[in-house]
C-alpha cells in the first residue's frame, strides 16, 4: 500500500493512502512541506506491505505520538521517496523546531 504525506521534526503530520487524494492535495502537502522548511518539513511516499505494520503506525498517530509514527514509518517502509533527503535523515528531532 502506498501513502504521501508530510513529516516534520515533531514527527508525522498527515499520513495519507495515496488513492484518496488528488493531484491538487498532493500538490498542497508538497507546498506545505516547502513552506515549512525551517523545521525541516518533508513531503514523503513511502510503500508498506505488512497490515500490521500499517496499523502500528495508525496507532502511534492516533495516540498523539507523531514522532514514534514517523520512526515507525522509516522502520517499516519498503520503499520511501522523499523530497528533502538531507531533512529527512534529521527528523524527528523537536530540537531542531528553531520555535520551541
Amino acid at each position: 500500500m502506498t501513502f504521501i504525506g508530510v513529516a516534520d521534526c515533531h514527527g508525522i503530520e498527515s499520513f495519507i493512502k495515496q488513492d484518496e487524494v488528488d493531484s491538487q492535495e498532493i500538490a498542497l502537502l508538497q507546498l506545505r512541506a516547502v513552506s515549512n522548511d525551517q523545521r525541516h518539513a518533508v513531503a514523503f511516499e513511502v510503500t508498506i506491505e505488512d497490515e500490521v505494520n500499517i496499523q502500528h503506525i495508525y496507532t502511534h498517530i492516533e495516540k498523539g505520538n507523531y514522532e514514534g509514527a514517523l520512526r515507525a514509518l522509516k522502520k517499516f517502509a519498503d520503499d520511501i521517496d522523499v523530497s528533502n533527503k538531507k531533512s529527512w535523515k534529521l527528523i524527528p528531532n523537536p530540537k531542531l523546531d528553531p520555535w520551541r
